[in-house]
């Protein structure tokens, strides 16, 4: 489920009522919050060096993070990305933040085969996965 760090706007009402309403299933929800380097840009502060300003937005993201989490539903567990737009942004590593997540959100031991069968290249996320 994808949110854009937003401070003005979190969560649109929909989204506040998919996560305040009861889910059973299998499929756990990974909170995905996008655009961490906009976030930047909201809190900036022409005062303060870059590392205060990020330090800043991280406190704001862990706030809208923590009010997500406090839902009735809320996700089995969150991420954030920044720079996806730019070539030279740290995907890679995301990614592979993303993968874990996902994968430790998994309780239905079958869905967990299946994706790290799926992700059977990910040699680092099979053997972890191996040795639980």
């Amino acid at each position: 489920f994808c949110l854009k760090l937003d401070k003005a706007r979190f969560m649109l009402d929909l989204e506040k009522k998919f996560f305040s309403e009861d889910r059973s299933g299998n499929a756990p929800v990974i909170a995905i919050l996008t655009k961490f380097d906009d976030l930047i840009s909201q809190v900036y502060d022409i005062s303060l060096d870059y590392n205060t300003n990020r330090e800043n937005a991280e406190m704001e993201r862990k706030k809208l993070e923590a009010s997500l989490f406090s839902y009735k539903s809320p996700p089995k567990a969150g991420v954030y990305v920044e720079d996806m737009h730019n070539d030279n942004g740290k995907h890679q590593e995301q990614v592979k933040v993303l993968i874990e997540k996902t994968a430790e959100s998994l309780d239905d031991l079958s869905l967990k085969m299946l994706f790290v069968s799926i992700q059977q290249n990910n040699l680092e996320l099979c053997i972890e996965c191996a040795t639980k």
